[in-house]
């Protein structure tokens, strides 16, 4: 999730609604300062954390092909998942997901 934290920095000060407010609040300049602004901002704060930020480590996500609900199928794992997906209908899906 690190790589958002710049749209977060960046978004309340770029909205449509804010703009408007700084056009009726400002004069004109600073409505075009403040997305400015916030722009810069965003970009260094991102630039930062790539620079300064600890060291991430990758790590293999595997799925969880399991749907214990009804029955005690294959784990997925074991068995091919073109196999895998045979063993459970849309129907059943359906009804796991509801």
């Amino acid at each position: 999730m690190e790589p958002q934290r710049p749209f977060l920095i960046s978004t309340p000060e770029s909205g449509v609604d804010s703009i408007a407010l700084t056009y009726a609040l400002l004069d004109p300049v600073m409505t075009v300062a403040r997305p400015v602004a916030a722009f810069t901002t965003a970009a260094v704060a991102g630039i930062a954390e790539n620079m300064l930020g600890p060291e991430k480590e990758e790590k293999a996500v595997q799925a969880d092909l399991q749907l214990p609900l009804w029955d005690n199928c294959c784990d997925g794992v074991d068995c091919l998942p073109e196999v895998h997906k045979g063993h459970h209908s849309f129907f059943r899906k359906t009804q796991g997901g509801i």
